[in-house]
C-alpha cells in the first residue's frame, strides 16, 4: 500500500493555474480524486487552506512507493559525432566492457552502450560536445593496481589521487578518448 509524504516549499507562481485546474485543492491530505491523480502523476501539487490564505507555502504530496530509488541504472557520457569506433576501442578493447545493443528506436542517434558490472555506460553523441573535465562517474573496481598497470602498459595517462586514502579509498583518474574524466577506485 502506498504511503504519502508531504514536503513544504516556498510558495511560487504555480497556484493560480492550479486553482483553476483543481478546485478541490483546499485540503491538507489527498482526497480520492487526488489519490487517483497521484497514481498517474506522482509529483502533482496539492495546497492546504492555511497555506493558501497566507500565500506563503505550497505543499507537495508524493507517494513514497512511486518515488523510491533503486539505484543507478546507467551513466551517460557525451562524445562527438562519429565517436563509436574510438568508444569501442577504449571501453571494450581496453577496459573489457561488453558492448550491449541499443534499442532500435535509439540507433539513429548514434553512440554506443556498454555493460560495466551491474550498470551500463551509454556513450551518446552531443552536437556541441565539450569534454567533462570535472564532473565524472566513479567506477568501483577490484584489482585497481592491476587495472592501473594495464592502462599504463597501453599508454594511457593515469592521474593518481590520494585525497581519500584516509577513508580507505585508493583511486585514480583517466580520460576517455574524448577527454571525459573517469575515476576508478577500490575500497580497502
Amino acid at each position: 500500500m502506498a504511503r504519502w509524504t508531504r514536503e513544504t516549499h516556498l510558495f511560487g507562481s504555480v497556484l493560480p493555474r492550479f486553482e483553476r485546474l483543481y478546485p478541490h485543492y483546499r485540503q491538507s491530505a489527498p482526497c480520492a480524486k487526488c489519490t487517483e491523480l497521484f497514481r498517474k502523476f506522482p509529483y502533482a501539487f496539492l495546497f492546504c487552506s492555511r497555506m493558501i490564505s497566507e500565500r506563503i507555502y505550497e505543499t507537495k504530496f508524493y507517494c513514497t512507493e512511486l518515488a523510491k530509488e533503486e539505484g543507478i541504472d546507467h551513466v551517460q557520457l557525451a562524445a562527438p559525432q562519429g565517436c563509436e569506433s574510438k568508444a569501442r576501442q577504449f571501453f571494450d578493447g581496453l577496459l573489457g566492457w561488453t558492448e550491449i545493443p541499443k534499442p532500435d528506436k535509439l540507433q539513429k542517434r548514434g553512440g554506443v552502450w556498454f555493460q560495466c558490472g551491474a550498470h551500463q555506460v551509454h556513450v551518446g553523441v552531443q552536437e556541441d560536445f565539450v569534454p567533462a573535465a570535472k564532473a565524472h562517474p566513479a567506477f568501483h573496481v577490484r584489482n585497481l593496481d592491476e587495472l592501473r598497470r594495464h592502462l599504463l602498459l597501453h599508454d594511457q595517462a593515469v592521474i593518481d589521487d590520494e585525497a581519500r586514502a584516509d577513508e580507505g579509498a585508493k583511486r585514480f583518474y583517466v580520460n576517455d578518448p574524448f577527454g571525459n574524466r573517469l575515476e576508478f577506485l577500490e575500497w580497502r
